[in-house]
């Protein structure tokens, strides 16, 4: 006897597994360091995932989307655009001063 698998059922299982792990908490990483001379002089001081902590950013403000801080590289992004799924809200630290500073 074999087994017929509904695929549509397949794929709301992925694309459910997809967004939880989308919707994760705001992660903070550091993955090596800026290119730029005064970014680097920049995050030497300041830490973009502190910045976001003092103004209360705490998820994506388009999607409610968890975020990911990049402290070493002063970047930030939204995990739902992280994963390519619509929501376009990344930037570096400037670009993050321009929206809520």
């Amino acid at each position: 006897m074999t087994q017929n698998i509904d695929f549509s059922l397949w794929k709301e299982l992925e694309k459910e597994m997809i967004k939880k792990k989308a919707e994760v908490k705001t992660t903070i990483q550091n993955t090596g360091t800026p290119t730029g001379e005064w970014t680097r002089k920049i995050v030497d001081k300041i830490n973009i995932s502190e910045l976001a902590s003092e103004f209360g950013v705490e998820q994506c403000p388009i999607c409610s989307y968890g975020l990911t801080f990049d402290n070493s590289r002063g970047w930030f992004i939204c995990n739902k655009a992280k994963y390519n799924q619509g929501c376009d809200f990344k930037g570096n630290i400037v670009n993050f001063m321009e929206r809520f500073g």
